[in-house]
């Protein structure tokens, strides 16, 4: 007698937890939002370096808030700030935990949610200009998602600590596009495009993705690993009976 290993309830006998994934990621972040005020945009140097300074301000502003910005300007100074931002020199370093499960009544879709910390970096002393922490809103994700070959995740920032000052709380919605290798997509696996620079935008909630929100590229430092996939095979060996089981409770 053969088992049939799809729809047949005697295989669904794998708890739902069995199918979640937690992966933790490193990643360097480089502040980009600079780079349109070029020669070739706004010929004179006087003219480019106001709106070097003005989009600096608004940017910093709306992801650190008024009064922690002003604490870096005046121990750091807007001119070497805004020319360390331009060369590189000013960059953000950071750790994310992501959890990843499936939907307890639908297999085809899922949901990430996360946190993470993160490290605004002066280049050639190495110094830590400030501390951030955030959390990836829940947000449940379909198998189409993935072969489109990107997720958004909502992301909030908190800014935390900026040595030496007194720290203002305050709070920064941001979106990410991240990347997904779906080369293996017909296999049902997936995972990070690790090879891509991701993009992250300055965004409200209902604020569709465009050139002037976006703001930095990220780049995961984890190499790609055989261990860090989204794999999807096997699926049908997950109960079912969720739907049923909660109509019971309380």
């Amino acid at each position: 007698m053969a088992w049939v290993l799809t729809g047949c309830s005697i295989t669904q006998v794998a708890p739902i937890q069995l199918s979640r994934i937690h992966q933790t990621e490193t990643y360097i972040q480089k502040l980009s939002f600079l780079d349109n005020f070029t020669v070739e945009s706004i010929v004179d140097p006087g003219q480019r370096m106001s709106a070097q300074t003005l989009e600096m301000d608004k940017i910093f502003k709306q992801l650190l808030g008024k009064r922690n910005w002003q604490n870096l300007k005046d121990s750091y100074g807007l001119g070497n700030l805004r020319n360390e931002l331009l060369e590189n020199n000013i960059y953000i370093q950071g750790i994310t935990n992501l959890s990843v499960y499936l939907d307890a009544f639908d297999s085809d879709y899922f949901s990430i949610e996360g946190s993470g910390r993160f490290f605004l970096i002066r280049k050639k002393t190495g110094a830590i200009l400030l501390v951030g922490d955030y959390t990836i809103s829940d947000k449940v994700y379909s198998i189409q998602d993935l072969e489109r070959g990107y997720l958004i995740f909502d992301v909030k920032t908190i800014i935390s600590r900026i040595p030496g000052q007194v720290t203002y709380y305050h709070e920064a919605p941001l979106k990410y596009k991240i990347y997904i290798d779906n080369s293996l997509g017909e296999n049902g696996v997936y995972s990070i495009d690790y090879g891509k620079k991701h993009q992250a935008y300055l965004v409200e909630d209902d604020e569709i993705l465009s050139k002037a929100s976006f703001f930095a590229s990220l780049i995961f430092k984890t190499p790609k690993r055989a261990t860090k996939l989204f794999d999807f095979r096997g699926i049908n060996f997950i109960r079912r009976d969720y739907q049923q089981l909660m109509k019971g409770s309380r």
